[in-house]
């Protein structure tokens, strides 16, 4: 446990095989007690190495050489308490970037390597890993079990991938012999590789990362994620309903299920706030009348209150709380049009004495996963498969595009703040102006 000790490490025999106890500390270079396990002298080696050189880099002045773990650490901290940790994706990715990666005969971790650009460094291993994400081909899971088919030279192999949250130092995948969980992985329907964009995204943090440390907390001398090259992202996919098939989605949707589906469609929310929606935010239209007998109406809206990210409850991964929350955390006022309007005065009179939820399962209680019964609903309309619930989010803005309505009034309406997400229904708005102008052209001939 001392520097006197050439090699601070043990070779211990363990449950888990043969592991290797680092434990070391140094009160000359300031030092202090460390205590590690690795799977191979090497990786000891390694990590004492860098360990030394650090030590002996910060004694003549330099900054300190900080791990990528460090700064996975720091930046978790700091999105959470902004509360920017919005969806269960958002912490999927962090937890993904510690899987452990294979190359050259040994195991890598990306918290553990060194920011800089050298060899060895977070720039090379970021590579690395991207390279060893590309050899999966087929991904599957048994009950919380992630399992992973991969591509190694001509041969193909099933893996168990240890969630790395279950450890404080992530465990490398396993290969999977069991004959029975083999014949389970043939037979479960999965998914296919990693997209382009999961990886990209995945890089994209990184970059994040490594600039937020560089350009916010001063712990680098360069912008190391400057150095990161993304791929281009592919198409954003539009989805979108005719009216025919609108029309026979709610035909074969039994009634409290086609409301829900109204309203996605006429709303626009994303599902967990169009679930969330209570009485209390719902504000009807007001019409008042003059002395000259002159009537006005004062529009309706529904409202989604900014939720206050200061206080102790908040937990951005609580599903609850994101059915009174939008994705942004800002307060949003939607106009309640009068398709709206019709549909919520008939839900109306279908409200509960003991809930305030507007568009429940028939009982007044909130609506929980129904995946089986949208997909139900879409073979019988003949929607096809791939068609999601957030892609009523999509029709709403089409139909908004196709008639006219400017790009400002429907970034308000949905508590959009990039224009690009508007932009992304040009082409629908260049179709029905197409569609519109020959409409025009035949009627004149």
């Amino acid at each position: 446990m001392s520097s006197a000790r050439k090699n601070p490490w043990k070779k211990t025999k363990t449950s888990e095989g043969i592991k290797y106890k680092y434990d070391f500390q140094d009160k000359n270079w300031g030092i202090k007690r460390i205590k590690r396990t690795f799977n191979t002298a090497e990786e000891a080696s390694t990590f004492h190495q860098n360990l030394m050189k650090n030590a002996m880099s910060i004694s003549r002045g330099d900054k300190p050489e900080r791990s990528f773990g460090e700064a996975l650490i720091e930046y978790l901290t700091l999105i959470e308490a902004e509360g920017k940790l919005a969806l269960s994706s958002d912490e999927s990715d962090l937890l993904t970037l510690r899987w452990p990666f294979y190359y050259n005969g040994r195991w890598h971790r990306l918290e553990e390597l060194p920011m800089n650009d050298r060899e060895g460094g977070i720039i090379w291993g970021i590579g690395r890993y991207k390279q060893d994400l590309e050899k999966v081909i087929r991904r599957s899971y048994i009950k919380k079990g992630i399992y992973h088919l991969r591509r190694e030279k001509d041969l193909m192999q099933w893996y168990l991938q240890p969630n790395p949250a279950d450890d404080l130092q992530p465990k490398p995948r396993t290969s999977v012999s069991c004959p029975t969980t083999l014949a389970r992985l043939e037979r479960a329907k999965g998914r296919g590789p990693f997209s382009s964009d999961t990886l990209r995204r995945r890089l994209s943090l990184v970059k994040t990362i490594l600039t937020t440390a560089w350009k916010d907390w001063r712990w680098l001398d360069q912008d190391l994620g400057a150095l990161i090259q993304l791929d281009k992202p592919s198409k954003a996919r539009i989805s979108f309903l005719v009216q025919t098939q609108y029309d026979a989605l709610l035909n074969v949707a039994d009634e409290y299920f086609s409301y829900l589906i109204r309203a996605a469609k006429n709303i626009g929310w994303r599902q967990q706030n169009i679930i969330g929606l209570t009485w209390d935010r719902v504000h009807f239209p007001e019409y008042n009348t003059d002395g000259q007998g002159q009537t006005t109406k004062t529009p309706g809206y529904l409202r989604i209150d900014k939720f206050n990210k200061s206080t102790k409850d908040f937990d951005p991964r609580d599903r609850k709380q994101r059915r009174i929350r939008t994705k942004n955390q800002d307060d949003l006022d939607t106009v309640m049009t009068e398709e709206i309007e019709t549909l919520l005065r008939e839900m109306l009179l279908k409200k509960h004495l003991n809930s305030s939820v507007v568009f429940h399962r028939g009982v007044g209680n909130y609506w929980r996963d129904f995946r089986r019964r949208w997909t139900t609903a879409k073979k019988r309309a003949g929607i096809p498969s791939k068609f999601r619930w957030h892609d009523l989010r999509h029709t709403w803005a089409t139909d908004r595009i196709n008639e006219g309505v400017p790009k400002h009034i429907i970034m308000e309406e949905q508590g959009w703040k990039d224009p690009d997400m508007v932009d992304r229904y040009a082409h629908i708005q260049r179709e029905a102006r197409y569609n519109a102008l020959e409409t025009v052209k035949k009627k004149a001939g």
